[in-house]
């Protein structure tokens, strides 16, 4: 591996400090002035880029999807990665055996190179070092005189479904670098991703037209008000401040503004799921759960033969709540849905020996997305 600052040639430290001086969108959209309509081949890594390591080979959530689409979009796409080749084709079937990636990238190009230093887009064979992109969590690998050719992904070491959202950030910019604009709908199925989830804290929002692709994003948003009333930040950020850091990290080519709702041309992202308050009851052998803004919808959690964690709430009560709304609201109508619902605060007073939990159900009548 290359050594330090200190021991690099002086062009190499300037070539770093000159990097350095750009930041946040202004990174992005140099990335753009000097790529954009250049890029022949996309080189990848392998190693907490695409999965967390050869060894444990778990893939990163959303690799087919991004495999596909980056199939598309330029003419080779290659693996460029310490690991030896044979290794690598083991890896590889792997991954297609289990349906991880693409059938194809069982024969996808191995870049051969010395596999210690640069990773030099020089030696991808077939085009000069200008018409390539290298995607690496790694920065010591990007040459310094190409690394406005590196796109900076984030370590993968294994994680949850949000490690997902960093695959479609870099697909984002990928796309920006190489048609000059990311499009609407994948700014669209971004932000549908992150509202239309059963976890999620917003209700709904709405995205304002851009005139140009690094104009601020305009969004307005509604946060779930069961999430609101459970919202603690120490710092004492609201729901709202937090999702639009969180827009920030992966719409990293532009800004992000809060702005408030209002009449005219936008799409709007509906979450699907609604949030609801349940009750757990429990008794001699059994857990008893009622929704109160839902009258006679009921469940019930009867302790199984050597269940020794049946004291703790099992997490099969959980199950059957979840199980016993999705059920209920397949036949529901909107108008079973009271618009006045109960506070954690007045059900707290009203069961003050019982657990008041907040469970998720997907409204079916509920459409995603509108304009």
């Amino acid at each position: 591996m290359v050594g330090l600052r200190s021991e690099m040639p002086e062009e190499y430290k300037r070539l770093y400090s000159e990097y350095d001086r750009f930041d946040g969108p202004e990174l992005y959209q140099e990335m753009v002035r000097r790529n954009h309509g250049r890029i022949k081949v996309l080189a990848l890594d392998l190693e907490y880029t695409l999965i967390t390591s050869a060894v444990t080979q778990w893939p990163r959530p959303g690799l087919y999807e991004f495999l596909e689409a980056v199939k598309t979009m330029f003419e080779r796409v290659v693996i460029y990665t310490a690991v030896a080749e044979s290794l690598f084709r083991e890896v590889a079937n792997n991954l297609v055996r289990e349906k991880d990636v693409p059938e194809w990238f069982a024969d996808i190009e191995y870049i051969d190179w010395p596999r210690q230093g640069y990773k030099d887009l020089s030696l991808i064979p077939g085009i000069e070092s200008h018409e390539a992109l290298l995607v690496d969590d790694f920065r010591p690998y990007a040459h310094p005189e190409q690394l406005f050719q590196w796109v900076r992904i984030v370590q993968y070491s294994g994680g949850s479904e949000l490690d997902g959202l960093e695959l479609v950030k870099i697909l984002m910019i990928l796309e920006l670098i190489q048609t000059g604009e990311v499009s609407q709908k994948s700014i669209v199925d971004h932000l549908a991703w992150l509202v239309d989830d059963d976890i999620s804290i917003i209700k709904r929002l709405r995205l304002y037209p851009m005139e140009g692709p690094f104009d601020p994003l305009k969004i307005a948003v509604e946060v779930d008000p069961i999430a609101e009333e459970n919202h603690y930040d120490p710092i004492k950020r609201t729901i709202p401040d937090l999702f639009y850091d969180n827009l920030k990290y992966f719409f990293k080519w532009t800004t992000v503004e809060q702005v408030p709702f209002c009449e005219g041309e936008a799409i709007e992202i509906i979450n699907t799921w609604e949030s609801f308050y349940a009750v757990f009851k429990r008794s001699p052998g059994r857990i008893d759960i009622s929704f109160p803004d839902l009258p006679g919808l009921k469940a019930e959690c009867v302790k199984k033969e050597g269940d020794n964690s049946f004291d703790n709430y099992t997490l099969q009560a959980y199950d059957d709540v979840r199980e016993a709304l999705a059920a209920w609201l397949q036949t529901a109508k909107p108008e079973d849905i009271p618009e006045q619902r109960f506070s954690r605060k007045k059900l707290k007073e009203l069961y003050p020996d019982d657990l008041i939990e907040t469970t998720h159900g997907q409204l079916p009548w509920r459409k995603r997305e509108g304009s």
